[in-house]
Formats: structure tokens, C-alpha cells, sequence
């Protein structure tokens, strides 16, 4: 008499071709489209990065004196940074780098903020110590211009720091994107605004995106530029605030992250054969 053994749990497998077209699926799904670019950064006197560390509102005793920073006109996208510097009468700090950068023939650009810090550390100082950016910078355009789309450039700040008590930190600012949609005007497309602040002592962290205003830009002239300008004011009374600026991802790094998952997949595949 035969006996028949009991089935197992079935296993469900996929052909080396159907993983080439799941793979083939999901680089279709994330890979950007062909698109026109940026050619590098332009130097017109109104191309400006400062950073400004004023202390003159602030009261240790004695009355703070710091507000200096650097200032670079005809800015050609290059590190500025403010060295981290201390008011002598205050013992107030400040701190803080900008850049701004692109993919060459790509449509990917950004301003990066970095090594921000500002801290009015003495309990008992009256008055608040401010850390101030202000930025424009000239990207321009290749001769198929820029499409239309959502910024790909969507700043979020990092920030973390501690509020003494009686005390507040607070954050604001603007981003503003403008271009050449019409030849021989320029205009504004798009507008990122912060805006927040911290009033209970003790430390905080948050990641601000920002509010954009105006879901997507339009397509931009070929040969024209694509302008970026606006400023951050970072203020502590007293209080600690530190951090630093990223990007939201663009289409294309999330297809890098898919293609690697399914390459992954089918690496499983091939070791369980």
C-alpha cells in the first residue's frame, strides 16, 4: 500500500523574466523624464549672500556691541560663512554658512544653510541676539529653458535648541523663485515661507518644510535665468537655536531607492535557485 505524503505549503516564485519586468516597471515608474537644465550661476551685482550676527539688542549688562558678518556681492554660489563668534559683552554667539549649488544639465538646484547657531546663553540677559541671512543668487538656463513643474528645490530646516525660562526662540523668513515665463519680463513664480517660534523652556527639536505658496512654476524661457532670493532671521531671547538645511528628494532619487529594491529582489531570486 502507498502512502502519499502531505503537500508542504506551496511557494510562489517568480520567472527571471517576470522579475525583468517588475524591475523594468519600477525604473520606468521613478525615472525622470528628459528635461532641459542649468549651466551654471551668474555673477550680476544684484548676486548677494550675507550673513549678519547683531547683538546690539541685547543686554548682558553691559549693552552687547557684535553685528558683523560677511557679505559677498556679485556671489557666485560659494561658500560664505560666518565663524562662530561671541559678543565680548554679552558672551552671546552666532554662526552660519550659505551656498548655493545645481547638477550641471540637470534641473536640480538648491541654497544650502549650514552650521546655523545662535545662543544667548546667560540667564538674566534682557533684550535678544538675532542671526540674519539674506541671499539672491542667478541660476542660468540652458537653450531648452526649464520645464514646468513643483520647485525641485523645497528647503527644510532642521533645527533643535533649548529655551530658558521667560525665554523664546523663533524662525522666519521667505524663499522667493522668479523667471522668465514671457520673454522680456520677469516674474515671481513661486514664494516659500517659515514661520514658527518656541516659548516653553526647555529643549525642542522640529524639521519645518515651510508654506509654499503657488503649487507649481511654470516653464521658463530657454537662455533666461531662473532667480532665487529672499531672507532667514533667527532670533533667541534667551535661548539656544542650531541646525541646518535640506532638500525635499526629487522624482529621480526615489527611482534610485525602487531600482535598488528590485535589484535586491532579484538577487533573492537567483540565491534561492
Amino acid at each position: 500500500m502507498k502512502t502519499h505524503k502531505s503537500p508542504g505549503p506551496r511557494r510562489t516564485t517568480l520567472s527571471l523574466g517576470n522579475l525583468a519586468v517588475v524591475l523594468t516597471a519600477v525604473l520606468a515608474l521613478g525615472a525622470p523624464a528628459a528635461h532641459a537644465g542649468i549651466i551654471g550661476i551668474n555673477t550680476p551685482s544684484s548676486s548677494v549672500a550675507t550673513i549678519n550676527f547683531d547683538d546690539t539688542n541685547s543686554n548682558g549688562p553691559p549693552l552687547g556691541i557684535t553685528n558683523t558678518g560677511p557679505s559677498v556681492t556679485s556671489w557666485n554660489g560659494s561658500l560664505v560663512s560666518l565663524p562662530l563668534t561671541t559678543d565680548p559683552n554679552t558672551l552671546d554667539q552666532a554662526s552660519g554658512n550659505i551656498s548655493a549649488s545645481f547638477v550641471p544639465s540637470g534641473n536640480v538646484y538648491a541654497l544650502n544653510f549650514s552650521s546655523i547657531l545662535l545662543t544667548q546663553p546667560l540667564p538674566g540677559t534682557t533684550g535678544f541676539a538675532e542671526l540674519i541671512y539674506t541671499f539672491q543668487v542667478e541660476f542660468q538656463l540652458d537653450g531648452a529653458g526649464l520645464p514646468a513643474g513643483n520647485p525641485v528645490y523645497s528647503p527644510v530646516f532642521n533645527l533643535s535648541g533649548t529655551v530658558q525660562t521667560g525665554g523664546f526662540a523663533t524662525f522666519n523668513g521667505v524663499v522667493n523663485y522668479r523667471g522668465t515665463v514671457v520673454p522680456g519680463t520677469i516674474q515671481t513664480l513661486h514664494i516659500h515661507q517659515y514661520g514658527t517660534g518656541w516659548f516653553t523652556p526647555g529643549p525642542f527639536t522640529a524639521s519645518i518644510p515651510g508654506n509654499p505658496l503657488g503649487q507649481t512654476t511654470p516653464a521658463l524661457v530657454p537662455g533666461t535665468t531662473l532667480i532665487l532670493d529672499g531672507w532667514l532671521r533667527f532670533m533667541v531671547d534667551p535661548a539656544t537655536i542650531q541646525g541646518y538645511s535640506s532638500t525635499i528628494p526629487e522624482p529621480g532619487t526615489w527611482a534610485l531607492a525602487l531600482s535598488g529594491a528590485a535589484l535586491a529582489l532579484v538577487g533573492r531570486w537567483r540565491r534561492r535557485r
